[in-house]
């Protein structure tokens, strides 16, 4: 179980504990690489930073990430022990995307026990994944407050195929918005027609319809994740000049139910 602790107390701890020792150890004691990505977890988002010790043995205590590109969260404790030369990875949380983004570098502050002694350590998170993410992620702001993305009603059901459409409805501004594609699940496909897409949602338009055909792609149970991964399908929505962004949507009603009974009798047929 993760426990946070606020990021001033955090940091507060590092640093007194840094000032106050005489034989502090040559830096960097713990050697992040790179953000991997996201742990998805209950109540918060969480990224994996993997990290590695460097000439001793030391304790990871706490953590946190200090962004422009994300709201400041709380410190995380850690509890990670590594042996010198050790990799292992933590998990750090970070809050909403900050949009538009501020000015600076990403940093993970890292408090960790050398020789007895808690110290701080600062240290740049190489690449642009905070960047990227940001990015995305006020653009998926941007356009979710302008239309509202979803499925349609059942027009027809044949298993393992269900036709419906993707609905693109206006609810506030007027500038034009892109659907550029739409992907699968892990547990269906799902298709347009050919020339469908893209297709725009014109800047005087509030509705657009897309038709699309779902299609079961398996039948060897759910896919690792259960309903989490097999019912989340991608849209690529764009604004005029910006790069598209990706925006998951989830079938409800009479559709949903279509497809777990698709999957349900998928399951229950006589193999061989």
């Amino acid at each position: 179980m993760r426990h946070r602790l606020p990021l001033l107390a955090l940091v507060g701890l590092g640093v007194w504990a840094l000032a106050g020792c005489a034989a502090t150890p040559a830096f960097p004691v713990v050697e992040p690489t790179a953000v991997l990505g996201e742990d998805p977890e209950a109540g918060g988002r969480w990224i994996e930073v993997p990290v590695t010790a460097a000439d001793r043995d030391v304790r990871i205590t706490g953590a946190a990430f200090l962004t422009p590109y994300f709201t400041t969260t709380d410190g995380v404790e850690v509890g990670l022990d590594l042996a010198a030369g050790a990799s292992d990875t933590i998990n750090v949380p970070v809050g909403a995307a900050t949009c538009p983004a501020g000015l600076g570098t990403t940093t993970l502050q890292l408090v960790v026990e050398v020789d007895g002694v808690e110290v701080l350590q600062s240290v740049a998170v190489e690449g642009d994944v905070f960047e990227q993410r940001n990015g995305e992620e006020c653009g998926q702001t941007a356009i979710t407050g302008a239309i509202t993305p979803s499925f349609g009603s059942v027009s027809a059901s044949d298993a393992p195929a269900v036709s419906t459409s993707v609905l693109l409805v206006r609810v506030s501004g007027t500038e034009s918005v892109t659907l550029e594609s739409v992907s699968g699940s892990e547990q269906f496909s799902v298709t347009a027609d050919d020339g469908a897409l893209p297709a725009t949602l014109e800047a005087t338009g509030q509705r657009l319809e897309v038709p699309v055909t779902i299609a079961s792609i398996r039948c060897d149970g759910m896919p690792f994740g259960g309903a989490t991964t097999a019912f989340a399908f991608s849209l690529e929505l764009s604004r005029p000049g910006e790069d598209p962004v990706p925006v998951t949507i989830r079938p409800e009603g009479e559709l949903l139910a279509t497809l777990e009974d698709m999957v349900a009798s998928c399951d229950q047929a006589p193999s061989g």
